[in-house]
């Protein structure tokens, strides 16, 4: 009764203790403890997978080879890690030989425990003082950028606190730091943890700009923000195809990353990149109302820029189409409405491609040229006529000032090219105007009215 008694008032941990070291003891004794699979796995690796801490504890003591690599060259104690067996990892630690710095193509140890975000198996690592902080995998990334990508930013702060030597600007194979990463992904807290560092390069950049733009790319506005505060930022940093932050942000639609750029005093809001396209151009073109109102809204902002191929945001969105942009930008008083390149001007490229919106608006601005011709000669009724842009036509028709009987570098009227093109709707349109000439003839045809 009294050895009942002694037993129920034992703790059950101690219970448990001597009963997990009688199970792996007979276990053991049934078995080849250095028997290895043909996947390369050795005993002490299965135990460790399952988190057996007494059965790697026991196999640890026997003397097992603990660096023997399987056949995707995982040690112990990368599977340790990787799974986050924090006791197991801790008696694998207390061997001398152990290889701590023993890769696989994910990296070490560390780089596996900072991967998984297992921050507690990240500083017993860290204390470990052959451990290597700057190994790098197989795509050239340390612990510290692997913690950052995956936004595990306890095994970060972890990984920056522990050791001074920690290189923070070291570089993958794709050029990235990780304050590159942890902006691109948008990791906040990791971003916070990197900046408190003094020797941080701000404006280290890779082929898509820096970690102000890559934030900037990816809309994580709250990154940008904490970035333009620090004083060495580089906020006009390009890329490699010349491009901006702002000009990264406007082109995918960020709008509150393009309000937080606008602010910063130091932004150069025509900026050009390798093709010469201002910010303002590549909204317009990629037809983002609300950053063509906030560039139109800063002080410094020039409409006006052509780009290499002389198209200006005011072309472009007549183009484009891009109604909403195009209305932004006639509200302006410096627009040029008649500035022209090869393609004509922005009423003739609305024209061209039907945007009937877009030519409505334009024949409205008291600054339009309705009769401005392109290279060829060619008017906007020409351009809609060659194209059968009912609706363009009947706009311009409408037009006070419209010649309806100009000729073009081929003698030709829009009444004979939309009739050398075949479109009926449109013919009957034009030959219904009051102001037409059928007797016209063109050098290679004589005129409609002695075709019937």
């Amino acid at each position: 009764m009294e050895i009942v008694k002694t037993i129920l008032k034992t703790p059950k941990n101690f219970i448990q203790n001597i009963w997990n070291k009688l199970r792996v003891r007979f276990e053991m004794s049934c078995i080849d403890i250095h028997e290895v699979t043909h996947t390369g796995s050795t005993l002490l690796m299965q135990k460790v997978l399952k988190g057996d801490e007494h059965a790697v504890e026991y196999l640890l003591k026997k003397g097992v080879d603990i660096n023997k690599k399987d056949q995707l060259g995982n040690t112990a104690l990368n599977l340790a890690v990787r799974n986050g067996h924090y006791k197991c990892l801790k008696h694998l630690l207390k061997r001398e030989d152990i290889d701590l710095n023993a890769r696989n193509h994910s990296g070490t140890a560390l780089s596996l425990a900072s991967e998984h975000g297992h921050d507690e198996c990240v500083q017993l690592l860290l204390e470990q003082p052959k451990i290597n902080v700057n190994e790098k995998n197989d795509q050239g990334k340390t612990a510290l950028m692997i913690a950052v990508e995956k936004g595990h930013d306890k095994c970060v702060q972890r990984l920056l606190l522990s050791h001074d030597n920690i290189e923070v600007n070291a570089i993958d194979k794709n050029n990235d730091t990780a304050l590159n990463l942890a902006a691109r992904n948008g990791h906040y807290e990791c971003l916070k943890h990197l900046l408190k560092r003094e020797d941080i390069d701000l404006n280290a950049r890779n082929h898509s700009g820096t970690a102000l733009s890559l934030a900037s790319e990816h809309g994580h506005d709250e990154c940008v923000q904490l970035l333009l505060e620090q004083p060495k930022i580089n906020v006009n940093e390009k890329n490699d195809q010349g491009k901006t932050a702002l000009m990264v942000a406007v082109e995918k639609g960020h709008d509150e990353c393009v309000q937080l750029l606008l602010k910063h005093p130091k932004i150069d809001v025509n900026a050009i990149n390798a093709w010469k396209n201002t910010a303002l151009i590549l909204a317009v073109r990629s037809g983002h109302e609300v950053c063509v109102q906030l560039l139109l809204n800063h002080g410094n902002i020039k409409v006006n820029e052509e780009n290499e191929n002389c198209d200006t945001a005011l072309m472009l969105a007549a183009r484009t189409g891009h109604y909403g942009c195009l209305k932004h930008l006639l509200n302006r008083k410096d627009i040029d409405l008649n500035v022209r390149n090869h393609t004509g001007t922005a009423l003739l490229n609305a024209s061209e491609f039907g945007h009937d919106k877009c030519v409505h608006i334009l024949l409205k601005h008291p600054n339009t040229d309705v009769n401005t011709r392109d290279a060829l000669r060619n008017t906007a009724l020409m351009c809609a006529s060659e194209h059968g842009h009912y609706k363009c036509i009947r706009l311009l028709l409408k037009h006070r000032e419209i010649d309806v009987n100009a000729i073009n570098m081929c003698q030709q009227t829009a009444l004979m090219i939309a009739r050398e093109y075949g479109y009926p709707k449109c013919l009957g349109l034009l030959e219904d105007n009051t102001e037409t000439d059928v007797i016209k003839k063109s050098k290679e045809e004589i005129s409609l009215i002695d075709l019937r």
